[in-house]
C-alpha cells in the first residue's frame, strides 16, 4: 500500500511541476517569436533607419520641394491659381527602418525555436526528477512511519 501512495505522490509532484514549468518555458521566448514573425513578414521593423536611409530620404524630399517649387511657378507664369491641395502630391515617406534578410530571420527563428524546446525538455527533465524525488521521500517517510507503527519503536530517537 506504501508503494502505491508514494507512486500517487510522485506522479501527483510530477504534474504539479510540469503545470508550473512547462507554460513558463512556453512563454518566456514567446514575444521574440512573435516579433520576428512579424519582421519576417514586413510588418515590422527591427532596426531603425540608417544614417544612409535618412539621407536619402532628406535628398528626395528637398528633389521633391524643388519639383512642387517648379510646377507653382509654371502655374503662376499660366495665370493659373494654385489650388489648396497643390503640394500634398509631393511628398516623400520617412523611412521606418529595416530587417535583416529573409535567411536571418529564418535563422533567428529557428534558433528561439530551439531554445524554446530546449527549454520545455528541461521543464519535464525538472518535473520528472522532482516527481521521482517527491516519490521516493514519500515511500521513505511511509515506510519509516509504518515500521514505527508495528514496532511501537521509533527509530529516529537512539
Amino acid at each position: 500500500m506504501t508503494k502505491k501512495i508514494a507512486f500517487a505522490h510522485g506522479i501527483l509532484f510530477f504534474i504539479v511541476c510540469l503545470i508550473v514549468t512547462f507554460p513558463f518555458a512556453w512563454s518566456y521566448y514567446h514575444e521574440d517569436i512573435t516579433r520576428l514573425e512579424a519582421a519576417y513578414s514586413d510588418k515590422l521593423n527591427l532596426y531603425p533607419p540608417t544614417d544612409e536611409e535618412i539621407a536619402n530620404y532628406e535628398l528626395a524630399d528637398k528633389q521633391m520641394q524643388i519639383k512642387q517649387k517648379e510646377a507653382e511657378l509654371t502655374l503662376l507664369k499660366l495665370d493659373i491659381p494654385i489650388p489648396d491641395d497643390f503640394g500634398d502630391n509631393y511628398s516623400v515617406e520617412y523611412p521606418n527602418g529595416h530587417n535583416p534578410s529573409k535567411q536571418e530571420l529564418t535563422t533567428l527563428i529557428n534558433n528561439v525555436n530551439e531554445k524554446i524546446h530546449q527549454l520545455e525538455f528541461s521543464s519535464l527533465g525538472i518535473s520528472i526528477i522532482f516527481g521521482v524525488g517527491a516519490g521516493i521521500k514519500s515511500y521513505l517517510d511511509l515506510r519509516k512511519s509504518s515500521q514505527q507503527d508495528n514496532n511501537g519503536v521509533d527509530f529516529g530517537e537512539r
